[in-house]
Formats: structure tokens, sequence, C-alpha cells
């Protein structure tokens, strides 16, 4: 199994962020002059959002690959363990060592 690329990561993670800079400069606007933020004007709010975008990129990049590695290592972790258990009629069951039968 191959997770997702790194060229699909870059992807998602920008098409998450350009969903969320929109929503959040118009947020922005709305929310922040009704906590004293009155001298918000829309280019101010332009470059605190270009700014935020930048460190929210690398995060979401960093985490999807961090999530796709630890997904990789679960399915060859999980894969490992089936070719471990023997299947068919002659098939035995390891109990470890807690639960074994006296």
């Amino acid at each position: 199994m191959q997770g997702q690329s790194i060229k699909h990561s870059w992807w998602e993670a920008w098409a998450n962020i350009a969903v969320g800079f929109g929503v959040n400069y118009g947020a922005n606007l709305l929310i922040l002059p009704l906590f004293g933020f009155h001298s918000l004007t829309p280019g101010k709010n332009l470059i605190i959002g270009m700014l935020y975008t930048v460190v929210s990129l690398v995060r979401s990049f960093i985490l999807r690959r961090a999530f796709n590695r630890l997904h990789i290592y679960q399915y060859h972790r999980d894969r490992e363990r089936e070719e471990e258990i023997p299947l068919g009629e002659e098939a035995s069951v390891v109990v470890p060592s807690p639960y074994r039968a006296k």
C-alpha cells in the first residue's frame, strides 16, 4: 500500500488553506471589532491573514505527512501480523502468556 503522495498532500493543504483564508478574512472583519480592534482595516486584515496562512499551510502539511506515515506504518504492521497467523484447517491460535490456558 502506498500512502498519499507529497504532491497530493500539498494540494490538499492548499485547498484547506484557501477555504480557511476566505472564511477567516470575513470573520475577522466582523468579529474583531466586537472585541475592541476598531483600527483593523481590510489591508491590515489581509496581511494578518497572509501571515497566519503561511503558518497554517506548514502546520497542515506536516500533520498530513505525519498521519500519512502513521497510516503506512499501521498498514505494514497489520500485514506482517496477517502473515504470522496461518490460515486453514490446521490454523492454531497463539494466546499471549497472561491468558494462556494452564
